[in-house]
Formats: C-alpha cells, structure tokens, sequence
C-alpha cells in the first residue's frame, strides 16, 4: 500500500532532499508538492490532506527576523495538522531545519502518529513517538572519481570570528598537508558542489566542527559518504545519544583533535584501519536506519 508523501517544503532546493529520499527509500511512496511555488524563498501552502500521509515541514522559518510573517505561518500550519485529526487521517511528519528546537510547540507534536526530526533537544525526550535522525549529506552524493587520498584533512566552509571553527582551524592548521577554503557567510563564496565531494575523497580527516547553533552539521555526514574519517567534538555525548556507539574520533577540544591527526598521520596502517571502519560502520547504520523507518511508517500508516 502506497504511502502520501506531502511536501511542504520545495523539496530539490533543501538540502536535505536527497538524504530524506534515501531514508524514505524502503516505503512505496506517492509524493505531493504542496507549497507556493518551486524556490528556496517559498513556503507550504498547508492545504492538502489526505490519507496514510508524511508531511515534511521545515523549521526554518523560525529563524527569521520577521516574527509576524513566522507567526501567521505557524498559525496556519497548526491548523493544518489538526485537519489531519478532524478527518481521521492517519499522519506522520519529517520536520527539518528546526535548528533551534522552538519551531513549533511540542503540542503540535500530538497530531502525528510518529515524528522524524533533526536536532536533539530535551524537550523531545519524554515523547515516545519522536524520534531524532540524523542531519544528513546534501546533493547526491555524485562525484568525480577521486583516486588516492593525497590530503591529509580538509575543511570548506564558513568561519565565524572567534567561535569553534575558528578555534578548530587555529589547531588544525599546524598539521600539514590539509585542504582549507572559508566563507564569511553561509552559501556565499562556497566551493562547487562536485568540487566540494571531490575534495572530500581525496581526503583522510574531515574535521567538523560544530554549527553556530547546534553540534549537528552536514560536514560530519558528508565526510562520512566520502570515507573521511572525522573528527567531530564529544559534546557531552551529542553523537553518542544520536548515533549509538559510532564510528568517529571524539575530542574534547580541537587541540586533542590536532594532536590525534598527527598521530594517525604518522601511522598509515591504524589510520587506514580506522578510517576504513568507520566507513563500515556509517554504511551498516544507514541501512539500518532506512529499515527501522520503513518498519515505522508500516506500522502506522498501512
């Protein structure tokens, strides 16, 4: 039995799109675009219900400086998943982007049979039916071959004055042979998408720092696609409750991290060993993770 897929969001321009059609890989699904037009700007119109359905909502507009513009649509958008309710609807939500974990109410929660969202927050812990996933990678993954890893580390993105990038690449850059490329500000000035996983192949060590909001990012995933091994903050155990018992080098700060990278530079055969064990354990949790969310939607929605 086919499951509604209704986006509220304009799916191939987030950049979560392909990881969510990746998870979702294991349901039949019909999906739906439901939003004001086919742009990164635009929004979900809220009006579509139908039967045995995930919505995906984005919790990105929660970020914005315009709070009136952020509360006529959280308006809208409750009153569209209670429709779901009023009507009998059998309904589940992917709620992305919400970074700061306040997008909407945790009531809101209570009009789905389950929801899958981004960013561990407390406030979610005590509710049986939410469960966190991971950020993800962006794009598909595509690349041109890359052939040896010849680059010790790399690390492309933005860097704010005196925040934890910062401090990571303070220490990092006394490790030679690394890769760097920074942006004062997100999505301006960034590497080519297919340079960007090229350079990540050629790559032993993907430091990944975290967001200027949450430890979560899409570097550590990317890196995990491209078989880095990364090096990521232990974050009073963030990735642990996240992920289970992974596969990444923790750190307390991004001094231990450096000292780490030199040591397993210096020594190939544990570099490669580890490397190559953390890219076993990434591919297994993945295909775990898909099956457990076709298992999720069966049970509740067909």
């Amino acid at each position: 039995m086919a499951v509604n897929l209704i986006w509220q969001a304009p799916g191939r321009h987030y950049w979560e799109y392909h990881w969510l059609r990746f998870l979702l890989g294991d349901v039949d699904l019909v999906e739906h675009q439901d939003t004001t037009g086919d742009g990164f700007t635009h929004h979900g119109r809220y009006k579509l219900i139908l039967p045995d359905a995930i919505v995906i909502d984005t919790g990105r507009f929660s970020l914005s400086n315009d709070r009136r513009k952020y509360n006529e649509l959280l308006e809208q958008r409750l009153a569209y998943f209670h429709e779901f309710t009023r009507q009998g609807c059998r309904v589940g939500l992917i709620h992305i982007s919400d970074e700061t974990g306040n997008d909407l109410p945790v009531e809101a929660y209570a009009s789905f049979r389950f929801v899958l969202r981004n960013y561990l927050y407390p406030q979610f812990d005590a509710l049986r039916h939410v469960r966190t996933i991971p950020l993800g990678y962006s794009g598909d993954g595509s690349a041109p071959a890359a052939g040896a890893r010849n680059v010790s580390w790399s690390f492309m993105g933005t860097v704010w004055p005196g925040g934890p990038r910062t401090r990571m690449l303070q220490a990092m850059l006394e490790i030679p042979g690394g890769f760097i490329h920074t942006t004062p500000h997100f999505a301006q000035g960034m590497v080519p998408a297919p340079a960007y996983r090229s350079m990540l192949r050629r790559s032993l060590l993907c430091p990944a720092p975290r967001g200027d909001r949450t430890w979560d990012s899409f570097r550590l995933y990317e890196g995990l696609e491209a078989g880095c091994l990364p090096l990521v903050e232990r974050a009073d155990g963030y990735y642990r409750r996240l992920l289970g018992e992974h596969g990444l080098i923790e750190v307390g700060d991004w001094a231990e991290a450096a000292r780490i990278a030199r040591d397993l530079l210096a020594d190939r055969t544990t570099l490669e060993a580890r490397r190559n064990a953390c890219s076993d354990w990434w591919q297994s949790y993945k295909g775990r993770l898909v099956r457990e969310i076709g298992e999720l939607v069966r049970v509740h929605l067909t």
